[in-house]
């Protein structure tokens, strides 16, 4: 694969209130659009005061994650409903002793005009953390392969599996995906979607 230059790429401006990605000005869509859109994503069922708590409480749990691996945390600061969550992602530190290249790392396809943030990367794997019950495999298949494509296109670099790290209260599981089908599909996704969007 063609190494690129990342100092070539354009820069992304995300927007926390509305999750908003830009780049050289121009709105782009963004991952979770791709992932909701194709229906791989339904909270409708979901009372919507307790899909808001539980996405706030996932946001302070990803922040906590953030800061303790960029060795800028107060523990002390963490919240009672949080504390279970970040303990089950110390010791999938403490177990796993992965090696960051990438956290909370912005990526663009220029190819494909979309933006995203994925949560951690390795030197060969895709990392999204996860903090919800129930993991949806479609959802995350889908998701994990979107950064994986714009990663490859942005860096060169090739990347050889995509997990998920599921953190439940106290501990973890770790769910690998590595069939190039899911590649395909999203491609054909957003294909479609941009097909659509060009015919109005």
């Amino acid at each position: 694969m063609r190494k690129l230059n990342c100092n070539n790429w354009p820069e992304i401006e995300f927007i926390e209130d509305g999750h908003l990605y830009y780049v050289n000005g121009n709105n782009i869509k963004c991952v979770s659009n791709i992932v909701h859109a194709n229906g791989l994503s339904d909270f409708s069922m979901i009372d919507p005061v307790h899909l808001q708590w539980t996405m706030a409480r996932g946001k302070a749990i990803h922040l906590a994650c953030e800061l303790y691996d960029n060795g800028n945390l107060d523990e002390s600061t963490i919240d009672d409903e949080v504390m279970p969550y970040f303990e089950g992602w110390v010791k999938y530190i403490e177990k796993e002793k992965p090696v960051f290249t990438g956290i909370e790392r912005r990526v663009y396809s220029k190819l494909w005009q979309y933006c995203g943030t994925v949560d951690r990367i390795t030197d060969n794997t895709i990392k999204d953390i996860k903090t919800v019950n129930t993991v949806s495999g479609l959802s995350c298949k889908a998701q994990t392969a979107l950064y994986q494509i714009a990663y490859e296109e942005e860096t060169g670099i090739k990347i050889k599996q995509r997990e998920v790290i599921h953190l439940v209260p106290g501990d973890y599981k770790i769910i690998t995906y590595k069939d190039k089908s899911d590649i395909t599909a999203v491609k054909s996704m957003v294909s479609v979607m941009n097909w659509k969007a060009n015919n109005k």
